[in-house]
């Protein structure tokens, strides 16, 4: 007996054909026993516990968010449309100075409600008070790589550094490995130097990743070339950074040297545009770092710099923003922008079984209703998923093979008591 059976949906797989393509999407059963798939085939004739009639729906693999700060969905709107500088040094630095643990605790799981329900499976998350971070993850059944944002010099970087040793401690492979630890410098501009090399030495004693900001702003930009002699990028390959499997958010400003480093050491980017765009950073050279074979997935990072934490949005937005920069329409086609959301972000993450449907892999997936007037004529559904989806759609999530979200209600989290220590703690937070 299967523990999920779906019946009769449309699957999309995210496999790829000979000649390179995705998949065209098909009818068929698919069945979870576990945390995998067990099945996927026309008609499967089994019981199982828990049966999805999935004729109105479209079965895909789960989006992914490569770069978040989810506490930070108690800041959204707080200090919108500001210079970068004073947005943080006004809005962002005093309310997260008044933070608490519980604080923390439920403004995570607000941001994980917001992930889940549109159709979001996995993050990569940087941020502090990790261990509440921690739990909240846990109890949402999302799956995510999570890690201490460390900044300092070396005495006080090191105490951060040590919270980030206890979170992969105790948190690393947890659920069957649905949680990850990652080791998070900040950035350049917030770690010493010698900040920076411990924690890649500690990063590869673990043989985990690094998580960083890297060349965001044309002030990090220039001010690394004017202290160091060199770009953010190339100062980091020197210290030796990049020796460890890396995620690098924004990724902004680069030479074309920057590029090619970046394509040398495997580093994949995080691409969060519409953060870049609103806080006035510029827009990431996309198109370019691709055809450097240079691994890119979409970030939206913290909410307080979005404003939404909606995968669905961020993949349009870096779909189009790359033709129009570039006036050119074939410029990170659907196919290319869906693949860089799912499979090709799970595998950076380190999750290769989490972003293709087929027998064995990681059940993972969501169910989009197909019946909304978008999806109509259905010429071509990945095109709609990237040009026309919206998160609402996202009916059920099922992650590690359980289902956490069923017909918009969520089976992991309280929403109602999120909605109301939001109502109670944001006043103080953001007095």
């Amino acid at each position: 007996m299967y523990d999920i059976l779906v019946r009769q949906a449309t699957i999309l797989s995210m496999e790829t054909t000979p000649d390179g393509s995705l998949r065209k999407p098909f009818i068929a059963d698919i069945a979870v026993e576990g945390q995998r798939i067990a099945a996927i085939e026309p008609n499967i004739n089994c019981e199982a516990r828990k049966v999805i009639e999935g004729q109105d729906y479209l079965v895909m693999p789960g989006l992914v968010n490569m770069h978040t700060h989810l506490p930070m969905s108690y800041l959204r709107s707080y200090g919108d449309d500001l210079p970068l500088q004073k947005w943080l040094e006004t809005r962002v630095y005093p309310a997260e100075d008044r933070w608490q643990a519980e604080d923390i605790l439920w403004a995570t799981q607000l941001a994980l409600w917001e992930m889940i329900e549109s159709g979001t499976t996995c993050c990569n998350d940087m941020y502090f008070f990790v261990d509440e971070i921690a739990q909240a993850v846990d109890q949402s059944g999302l799956r995510a790589v999570l890690s201490r944002g460390i900044v300092g010099d070396w005495q006080d970087g090191n105490e951060r550094l040590a919270e980030n040793i206890a979170l992969y401690q105790n948190w690393h492979g947890a659920d069957h490995g649905r949680i990850q630890v990652a080791f998070a410098p900040h950035a350049i501009y917030t770690c010493s130097e010698m900040l920076l090399r411990k924690i890649s030495e500690i990063a590869q004693k673990y043989q985990t990743m690094l998580h960083i900001h890297l060349a965001e702003t044309k002030q990090e930009f220039d001010d690394c070339r004017k202290k160091h002699g060199t770009t953010p990028t190339a100062y980091l390959a020197e210290l030796g950074c990049f020796d460890n499997p890396t995620i690098a958010a924004h990724a902004v400003w680069l030479t074309e040297e920057d590029e090619n480093i970046l394509a040398q050491y495997g580093v994949k980017i995080a691409h969060c545009p519409r953060s870049n765009l609103k806080l006035g950073n510029g827009m990431a050279k996309s198109y370019e770092l691709l055809q450097k074979n240079v691994g890119l997935g979409f970030g939206t990072d913290g909410a307080c710099s979005n404003n939404d934490l909606n995968l669905f949005l961020e993949m349009r937005q870096g779909s189009l923003l790359a033709k129009g920069r570039l006036y050119n329409p074939l410029a990170i086609p659907a196919e290319q922008a869906l693949t860089m959301a799912t499979r090709d972000a799970f595998s950076y993450l380190g999750f290769p079984q989490a972003g293709v449907l087929q027998k064995g892999n990681l059940a993972d997936f969501i169910l989009l209703d197909c019946k909304q007037p978008h999806f109509l004529p259905p010429y071509d559904l990945i095109s709609h998923l990237v040009y026309s989806a919206q998160g609402s759609d996202v009916q059920s999530v099922i992650i590690n093979g359980k289902i956490i979200m069923e017909k918009r209600e969520m089976k992991t989290l309280d929403t109602e008591r999120i909605r109301f220590e939001c109502y109670n703690r944001f006043p103080r937070i953001l007095a």
